[in-house]
């Protein structure tokens, strides 16, 4: 994976080192996919998996088990950005990489300019945000706080609603 740039390349490389083929080709596209992100393994690879529903759905409840549930207790009071900021660094981070995260939040930033509030969950606006603060933070910016507020209001919106 080290000498690689994709995770087809990882995963082909591990293969055609002989031996144990099998496993060590198992083990680098686990790490590959960590590394290089789910959308960069093949198409015709994912779709052509013995058993994929039976993955998906463990996977779908290892992420329920470990993910950490935001809880409307968690979330900031509208206007207060250095806690808007702690949010959204402690409930988020990058997917698997740079590329895949920015991807995500210009879909959530698409929706929310056409007003497709339904279309964006309470994880797309706290990736949002955590991206947003990120930018900020390496361009020495400072916050617009109508931006982060707009996402601090939703996530609390879609949490309540979600109580109800």
């Amino acid at each position: 994976m080290l000498n690689s740039n994709t995770y087809k390349e990882a995963v082909l490389k591990a293969a055609n080192l002989g031996e144990d083929t099998d496993t060590t080709a198992a083990i680098t596209g686990g790490i590959s996919a960590l590394c290089f992100g789910y959308n960069s393994i093949p198409v015709d690879w994912v779709k052509s998996l013995a058993k994929k529903e039976e993955i998906e759905s463990l996977v779908k409840r290892l992420i329920s088990k470990f993910t950490i549930k935001i809880k409307l207790e968690d979330v900031p009071q509208i206007g207060d950005i250095n806690a808007a900021s702690n949010f959204a660094h402690k409930f988020s981070g990058y997917r698997t990489t740079f590329e895949e995260t920015s991807k995500s939040v210009f879909e959530t930033k698409n929706k929310l300019k056409s007003k497709e509030f339904e279309n964006v969950n309470v994880e797309d606006l706290t990736e949002s945000l955590f991206f947003y603060f990120r930018a900020l933070r390496h361009g020495d910016g400072q916050p617009n706080i109508d931006y982060v507020n707009e996402h601090i209001s939703l996530i609390r919106t879609k949490l309540i609603k979600h109580e109800e």
